[in-house]
């Protein structure tokens, strides 16, 4: 699949899923922590694309609020004192 002829929110899971590496539970659970449904068109399409290229742009430093909770630790990080 072209990247010019991705045209939803489908079509941008698939790609990633064939061309990223990352499992697709990975992807799904991406988009859904950024408040995007997994399937949509149009101005969800666009969004979504759009915070794509923030986060290819500007990496973590992008800042997307709730897509990772810094206040609850996993218990990895608890167990091995990184917290």
């Amino acid at each position: 699949m072209a990247i010019a002829t991705i045209r939803t929110i489908t079509g941008i899971r698939k790609y990633l899923i064939e061309n990223s590496g990352f499992a697709e539970k990975t992807i799904n659970n991406i988009i859904l922590a950024l408040d995007y449904p997994l399937h949509g068109k149009g101005l969800y399409f666009k969004e979504l694309s759009a915070t794509f290229v923030d986060c290819t742009e500007k990496g973590a430093q992008a800042g997307f609020s709730g897509f990772a909770d810094i206040k609850t630790p996993s218990p990895f990080f608890r167990k091995t004192g990184w917290t």
